[in-house]
């Protein structure tokens, strides 16, 4: 599998997943605390994940899948499709795939899509909310805060 992302990064909770790496670094990539921002953000290519699937699906069971990488929401949306519908096609039966995202990114793609991408089998997604104290997230170089975070995810999941 092709993963050149250093260390991988996943929540304690996705233990038992399988990594597809799908993008590298962080979107963002200005935050004091995080490691991430010392890469810059790219997007893997279909040719890169296609074989990673494959090499997926080979395995004896494969409960859950993260896509890896520090913000995989921030890939076009038509890709995200294209790569869940590549794991549901090879990867059966699966229990679900999560990943990482920034709120922005969330709020970009609205509820519809976000249910698409649902029902493609995106089941968990981890939004980075280190702190909810306003001076901290400023001093981190944080651009979300707390109450945008939540009015931002409650408005991009209703339909």
């Amino acid at each position: 599998m092709h993963y050149d992302d250093g260390a991988f990064r996943r929540p304690l909770f996705e233990l038992d997943m399988a990594p597809l790496q799908m993008t590298k670094g962080c979107s963002y990539n200005i935050c004091r605390f995080c490691d991430m921002s010392k890469q810059q953000f790219e997007i893997s290519s279909i040719d890169d994940v296609e074989p990673d699937v494959r090499e997926i699906a080979a395995r004896d069971e494969v409960p859950r899948l993260f896509l890896s990488g520090g913000n995989a929401l921030a890939a076009p949306y038509d890709y995200l499709v294209e790569v869940l519908g590549l794991i549901a096609e090879r990867i059966n039966p699966i229990r679900g795939v999560g990943c990482f995202a920034r709120i922005s990114d969330v709020a970009r793609l609205g509820a519809n899509e976000l249910a698409s991408l649902h029902e493609l089998g995106l089941d968990d997604i981890s939004i980075g909310a280190e702190s909810g104290y306003d001076p901290a997230i400023s001093y981190m170089r944080r651009d979300s805060r707390p109450m945008t975070s939540l009015s931002r995810a409650r408005v991009s999941t209703r339909r």
